[in-house]
């Protein structure tokens, strides 16, 4: 039961961000435009690693939350094409869209519409894929269809936000990342679930501020925060965990390899860069710096493809130089690939690199 009038604006705002105000009598639109602006205000480098943003717009004197978050809104938006891959499949949607295009090595292997705005989708190592999105009546919903894009589980959040969620290799252990409030502070949520059943199999907090992103690990989860990796069984526990060390998250790309690798700054305007791997037990594999504007990274098997304004470089799991192109300045993204070629997309077409 909520009292009836809140003397502090703000703890109304937090209230209404977690769920606990209805949605129909809110604008939910200018509520998204706060939320913006929190995030801006205190997750800046959240911000920029989920929507892939060089930098955030920066605020204006007298400027108000609304004002800013709409501006934050709009950048976000123009960076929301997201390709994401795992086993054999790539997926492409826009974050807002409600289209899946699932494609393997012939093409389109199937499309599916959703009954709401795309938030996250993930693919597991065996192709299947998970996506979280805006369902009406609820505050979200997570389907996970198989490979050849049968459904297979679905279920619908009433009381908290969803922010993402993955399915795990054994191909029925799902886990799902919540946000809700505890001691009046955001906190985030591991919630698990097998795909035969909507019932909560664990629950379990996370450490180290927001979670932006979940993946699906050989044997666990890897959540990644605002403050680091934390690797995450399927009964919720932390099994092992790697800190940024005070640096600042640009870039995290989580190989289907079972390792991870990071884009760092030591400070938040970004600017000087280092990519670290880490593996499965939170242990680094390799570390160079990076000489330049990274505009994507991807990885896939042992490799990862470092995107910059003037050439794509790609690199082994422990970071030795494999190949490197130089003069791809019509490209925007890149797409590694297991067997070490990459794809690179940009606005006039898609190529692909053979080393």
């Amino acid at each position: 039961i909520l009292w009836p009038k809140f003397e502090d604006q703000s703890v109304g705002l937090n209230l209404a961000y977690t769920g606990a105000v209805k949605d129909d009598i809110l604008d939910v639109e200018t509520l998204g435009c706060h939320l913006m602006a929190y995030l801006g205000e205190n997750y800046p480098d959240a911000l920029k690693a989920a929507y892939k943003l060089p930098a955030i717009p920066v605020r204006e004197d007298g400027e108000n939350d609304v004002a800013w978050g709409y501006r934050l809104l709009e950048a976000a938006g123009r960076k929301r094409g997201f390709l994401v891959s795992g086993g054999d499949v790539a997926v492409a949607y826009d974050i807002g869209g409600t289209t899946l295009y699932v494609m393997d090595r012939k093409g389109l292997r199937w499309q599916q519409e959703v009954e709401g705005e795309l938030i996250a989708v993930t693919v597991n190592p065996h192709g299947y894929v998970t996506a979280t999105y805006h369902k009406s009546g609820a505050k979200a919903a997570v389907t996970v269809w198989d490979s050849g894009g049968a459904p297979v589980f679905t279920f619908h959040s009433s009381q908290r936000f969803v922010m993402t969620a993955a399915l795990g290799r054994d191909d029925r252990t799902l886990a799902v990342v919540t946000m809700g409030q505890e001691e009046g502070k955001f906190q985030s949520f591991l919630v698990l679930y097998r795909t035969n059943s909507d019932k909560e199999l664990a629950s379990a907090a996370i450490d180290g501020g927001v979670v932006f992103a979940l993946e699906t690990l050989q044997k666990d989860f890897c959540a990644v925060t605002e403050q680091g990796l934390y690797m995450l069984d399927e009964r919720g526990a932390v099994t092992a965990s790697y800190s940024y060390g005070g640096q600042f998250l640009r870039r995290c790309e989580v190989s289907d390899g079972g390792w991870t690798a990071l884009l760092l700054s030591r400070y938040k305007s970004g600017g000087y860069a280092s990519l670290i791997t880490v593996d499965a037990d939170g242990n680094e594999l390799g570390g160079c710096e990076i000489d330049g504007e990274v505009l994507d990274i991807s990885t896939a098997g042992r490799y990862v493809a470092v995107l910059l304004s003037d050439r794509l470089t790609i690199y082994d799991k422990y970071l030795t130089e494999v190949a490197t192109l130089p003069d791809v300045s019509e490209a925007r993204a890149i797409l590694m690939r297991s067997d070490g070629s990459a794809v690179m997309a940009g606005a006039s077409g898609a190529s692909l690199y053979l080393p």
